[in-house]
């Protein structure tokens, strides 16, 4: 324990690291085949490759089912990936045993996207934040109270929540309970699962512009899992776009957002009310007689052909799986038709159309 009353850093997993996923997969076993025995194979998550960037927020976009919260769960040790690597300043994470996830999990905390459902109803906020500190026995029983009410004071909550049960408190407060949970132990990369889908719009703007202020002054990483794209302009540096379980884009968050290269994150883009109003018609043109709008995670062939009329039945989407290559600049795509396309790419959105996290509210 310092002399302020924070938890001292371990040894491992330093703080300014960068993390890297490597081939990340997970596959699950579906329903039985129709007239066998033998199940399908899901791929949830399918080689799945980037890097982060010390001290910055790299967020990950796409609709129900994309396989983001897995990554995520795959990344934090939750769940067992089926191949692949997460390299954090050369550990390997998928390899460590229970007990070094353990040692690890000191550096790497997640909030789940459901904070109520993660709170003991039983234990009061105080006794919540601090069971981490009991768990790894982190200084006196002094020093963990007095850590509780510092990072309380950080995340905006002041000694009179201190007292409280979960039930007492609305959807903004448990947000941030969480967060103090996640940040009590100094970690130097937080997960944040859809930290403002349950909350409305005057809430989300206060856990974003509380999220934003927390990352500056301690210098932590964060991975957000969004489905909003607005706030993932707003909050991100970095976005990956995830579709069927494969990144199809990833690039800049200002420029991926403002200049979408990929079919499907164009419709995704088009269909934000907030950045959106430039790229609808060319959304409606290239989605007008697609011939289906259902998934696929087939392991042959682009998995959005389905829902794409760029490529209008071309052999290579059918066969070929695309792989993420540069586009332009920092943007890469996954796509074999996207560069044929460039002279369709829409126009930047407005400067207008932007907006920062204080004008949500």
């Amino acid at each position: 324990m310092s002399g302020d009353g924070s938890p001292s850093e371990p040894a491992r997993l330093p703080q300014g690291s960068a993390l890297e996923v490597i081939e990340l997969s997970k596959s699950f076993a579906g329903a039985k085949a129709t007239g066998t025995r033998r199940r399908l194979i899901i791929e949830a998550v399918r080689s799945v490759t980037f890097r982060t960037v010390p001290g910055g927020i790299l967020g990950i976009v796409g609709e129900t089912g994309s396989g983001k919260s897995t990554l995520a769960r795959c990344i934090a040790g939750l769940t067992k990936p089926s191949g692949g690597r997460v390299l954090w300043d050369g550990v390997d994470l998928t390899s460590l045993s229970r007990e070094e996830w353990r040692i690890a999990r000191r550096q790497l905390q997640i909030v789940l996207q459901n904070p109520y459902s993660t709170l003991d109803p039983r234990m009061t906020v105080l006794d919540t934040v601090k069971e981490p500190l009991d768990n790894y026995s982190i200084g006196t029983a002094a020093d963990r109270i007095e850590a509780v009410h510092q990072v309380l004071a950080k995340v905006g909550l002041g000694p009179d929540f201190q007292s409280r049960l979960p039930a007492k408190l609305s959807g903004g407060q448990r947000q941030r309970v969480a967060l103090a949970r996640a940040l009590v132990l100094n970690p130097a990369l937080v997960i944040l699962d859809e930290p403002v889908s349950a909350l409305d719009v005057s809430i989300q703007a206060q856990v974003v512009n509380l999220i934003l202020t927390l990352q500056r002054d301690l210098g932590i990483s964060c991975i957000v899992i969004l489905h909003d794209l607005a706030v993932a302009r707003q909050l991100c540096d970095r976005v990956l776009v995830m579709y069927a379980g494969r990144v199809v884009e990833q690039g800049d968050a200002e420029v991926v957002l403002s200049t979408p290269a990929h079919p499907y994150t164009r419709a995704l883009v088009a269909a934000s009310p907030e950045i959106g109003k430039e790229l609808v018609r060319t959304s409606r043109a290239e989605h007008a007689g697609a011939s289906s709008t259902r998934a696929t995670h087939d392991t042959v062939g682009c998995r959005y052909r389905f829902r794409c009329t760029l490529s209008r039945g071309a052999t290579v989407c059918q066969i070929e799986d695309p792989e993420l290559e540069m586009f332009a600049g920092t943007q890469y795509v996954a796509c074999h038709l996207a560069k044929n396309s460039a002279s369709d790419k829409p126009h930047p959105v407005s400067e207008q159309l932007r907006t920062t996290p204080s004008a949500l509210t």
